[in-house]
């Protein structure tokens, strides 16, 4: 009977959801692993955004040395200023990860009904940044290819 017990340690009655002892195992493997990719996600951010700030120099010094690929006049802080957007984009979803799996694993430990609830917030708001994102990606390729037909007719003629 004791996996029929809520993360506050209260018997349930039939109308109420309760988290079984197999369900708790699940959300302590998906909250170390989600806290994993968080980590691990912060630091690409950190990386990107290194390689956002040193892209002008890199491109100077690699254009001077080397023979550059990019036009003289190509503006590299338009390079600089997309990876920053990018960094700043990736951010959001992997704090709302981190956020999951650390909540998640507070209301495990502590068998704290608030930590649990928050965590699964987080998880919420992970899976709606990513359903906003995915509808701007596509509605992006959408155009793109609209674009690309309306071209392709106009150079037919």
């Amino acid at each position: 009977m004791e996996d029929d017990l809520t993360l506050d340690g209260d018997y349930l009655s039939e109308k109420e959801l309760y988290v079984t002892g197999e369900v708790r195992g699940h959300l302590a493997t998906t909250a170390k692993w989600g806290k994993f990719l968080a980590i691990v996600g912060f630091v690409g951010i950190g990386f990107m955004v290194i390689g956002a700030l040193s892209i002008g120099g890199l491109m100077a010094t690699m254009g001077n040395e080397y023979g550059s690929t990019f036009p003289a006049d190509f503006p590299a802080g338009l390079l600089t200023g997309f990876y920053l957007v990018i960094s700043v984009i990736y951010f959001f979803p992997i704090l709302y990860l981190y956020k999951f799996a650390t909540k998640i694993q507070l209301s495990l430990r502590k068998n704290d009904q608030f930590s649990f609830n928050d965590g699964m917030h987080n998880l919420s708001r992970l899976y709606q940044f990513m359903g906003i994102f995915m509808a701007i990606i596509l509605s992006l390729y959408a155009a793109v290819i609209v674009i690309a037909v309306i071209a392709g007719i106009g150079n037919s003629f």
